[in-house]
């Protein structure tokens, strides 16, 4: 089961805005090696539970301008092997694999910290608008030990659109674990994530490359 609750909201007069990223995901998945080495058989079926809550609020600064500052927390938690088969191979699949290399718990993974952004929007309307721009941009901290986070790691994002949209992103990382899908990643782990369309840190994970083959 998937829940995903994404929460844009704005005061009276606009002076402040407040965006939130919520999933609540009981799901399954399976994960690879890093790169595309890993054969089919060699992957691991892992089933989890996935809690993130990212919530943002923005002041005004001029007229189209904020800034504002976050809060980011994602937790993969019950991670297991998905059948008898799975079971068999669990100890030597890539994620049981890299997370005893590297000290992480196999079984729940954590990130959390703090966020700092800026936004601009000058469209005539965020549901269609005709005219105007908007662009966000945050730079995110999670840190050692804040709330159960297992490893440090800093994570630049951003997305500006107009007429044609475009997006970028960029993350590092020195250490992580389990591996996410849709996520970019500089020296990834070797549970790299094939297929799926979530897009979640766990254990301070940042966005990876290597999520599809």
């Amino acid at each position: 089961m998937l829940v995903n609750a994404k929460i844009h909201g704005s005061s009276r007069d606009d002076r402040r805005r407040f965006l939130g990223d919520n999933r609540l995901y009981w799901t399954s998945q399976k994960t690879y090696g890093l790169g595309t080495g890993t054969a089919e058989e060699a992957a691991g079926d892992q089933k989890y539970d996935y809690f993130r809550f990212y919530e943002t609020m923005y002041w005004a600064v001029s007229r189209h301008a904020y800034v504002g500052t976050g809060f980011l927390y994602s937790n993969h938690r019950d991670v297991r092997p998905a059948d008898g088969e799975a079971e068999a191979a669990w100890p030597s699949s890539p994620y049981v694999t890299y997370s005893e290399q590297h000290g992480f718990d196999t079984e729940s993974q954590t990130s959390a910290g703090l966020s700092l952004g800026a936004l601009f929007d000058s469209r005539d309307g965020s549901i269609n608008p005709s005219r105007g721009w908007y662009a966000k941009a945050a730079y995110g901290a999670f840190f050692d030990g804040f709330l159960g986070c297992g490893s440090p790691l800093t994570r630049a994002t951003g997305s500006p659109s107009g007429c044609t949209g475009t997006s970028w992103s960029r993350a590092r990382r020195p250490t992580s674990t389990f591996p996410p899908p849709a996520w970019t990643r500089t020296g990834a782990p070797a549970g790299a994530t094939r297929g799926g369309a979530s897009a979640a840190s766990a254990s301070c994970t940042a966005r990876r490359s290597t999520a599809g083959r």
